[in-house]
């Protein structure tokens, strides 16, 4: 089955992108044999929906989906307040300390700190805490977490009086008893410099600045807000989009229906899941995690508990494959078809929507970890999507 992250992360990718996959099958379907853990004894590929007849496991007449109507939520639309209401609640998950530099510290106060601790003149490992770090140390005084004499050497500091060049220089002692022998008992001197004093946070103030530093955009120009909101205006489509093909999905699946599932899908996807779990339980287990496949099958499945994993994941299968076979057949009978360079742009999309989520790989790496067949085949979906879309009318209901 799958060998590589690249392919976990392009199933559950497929998943999202075709929107069916999360309402449930109706029609009954013989479970995958298995009754362990372990992956069941499936085929290496997928069955061949792209050349098969499906005529014999599914009818969808072209005209379901002809002539469509739906209504979503007027959060959904692509407008200057939903733009300014998204970036509103972005904002607000960026908390920034309220910064204090002009009164003396006291104690029950957070100070944010940059701090050298030297031994005989020479600092000492473990004892520094500098600029090389993006945000200073965050120390409440009277917490005890530094060694006596420390916090209580910085009551009364005024923030704004210190610098890294002027600091705060507290001559103190480590216990006897200190965890490091280099250290028990030794005099030293560490010099402090207090950032600001903040009890509390506030959301950030909506400008270039915070754009940049806070939000983490690299845009391309000068116009840093004019990029910034023209990329929210993206991410609402894309929300907008999920909306209304889930409410497609509904007519779809109201008027489709299923002979039999290819007994080869339900095989690979059964056996997909069952190894993602799996997958799943090693990387826990490796960082010391104890967790066994019933656990860890609940939470991926979203279940009470993992005693029913086996029924769960035969569903999840059903699922995709009827969203499969939908939507290849909507492909064969709109005779959809992928050039060149549509395959080429799909690459693209893919290198770039992996280095989006911190995933770097090359085109030919893609390819290899993709295949080109499943490249294509994504390529296809985004034109089913296009015919759904250019077939449907959309009206927005008023949010609560």
């Amino acid at each position: 089955m799958k060998n590589t992250s690249l392919k976990r992360i392009i199933a559950i990718l497929m998943i999202l992108i075709l929107a069916l996959g999360a309402l449930v099958a109706c029609n009954e379907q013989k479970e995958p044999e298995g009754s362990t853990t372990e992956a069941v004894t499936a085929p290496a590929e997928d069955f061949d929906y792209a050349n098969a007849d499906l005529s014999q496991y599914i009818t969808l007449d072209p005209s379901a989906y002809a002539d469509m109507h739906v209504t979503v939520s007027d959060i959904y639309e692509v407008n200057d307040k939903n733009v300014k209401n998204y970036i509103d609640g972005l904002l607000k998950e960026y908390p920034q300390p309220v910064k204090i530099t002009d009164r003396p510290v006291v104690e029950g106060d957070t100070v944010y700190i940059y701090y050298e601790g030297l031994l005989d003149g020479v600092a000492f490992q473990g004892g520094t805490y500098n600029e090389t770090n993006a945000e200073p140390y965050a120390l409440k005084i009277g917490s005890g977490k530094f060694i006596d004499g420390f916090e209580d050497g910085l009551i009364g500091v005024i923030p704004a009086k210190t610098s890294k060049e002027n600091p705060v220089k507290l001559n103190l002692t480590f216990p006897e008893n200190y965890h490091s022998k280099d250290l028990a008992g030794k005099d030293v001197v560490f010099n402090v410099y207090i950032k600001y004093i903040s009890n509390e946070t506030c959301t950030p103030e909506y400008n270039e600045q915070t754009v940049t530093d806070i939000l983490k955009f690299k845009a391309e120009s000068d116009d840093v807000i004019g990029e910034f909101e023209d990329h929210i205006r993206l991410l609402l489509k894309e929300e907008y989009d999920t909306a209304v093909l889930s409410e497609i999905s509904k007519i779809l699946l109201d008027k489709v229906t299923v002979i039999s599932y290819p007994q080869q899908s339900l095989d690979y996807w059964y056996d997909y899941y069952v190894d993602d779990i799996q997958w799943y339980v090693d990387y826990y287990k490796a960082y010391g995690m104890a967790i066994t496949f019933e656990q860890m099958a609940a939470q991926y499945l979203g279940l009470e508990t993992g005693e029913d994993w086996k029924p769960a994941v035969t569903e999840r299968a059903k699922n995709n494959v009827k969203s499969r076979m939908i939507y290849h057949l909507i492909i064969q009978q709109n005779d959809l078809t992928v050039t060149d360079q549509e395959y080429r742009d799909m690459i693209k999309y893919f290198v770039d929507y992996y280095a989006n989520s911190g995933y770097t790989y090359t085109e030919q790496q893609i390819i290899d970890g993709l295949g080109e067949d499943t490249i294509r085949e994504n390529a296809l979906f985004e034109k089913v999507d296009e015919v759904l879309f250019s077939n449907t009318s959309v009206t927005f209901k008023e949010s609560k």
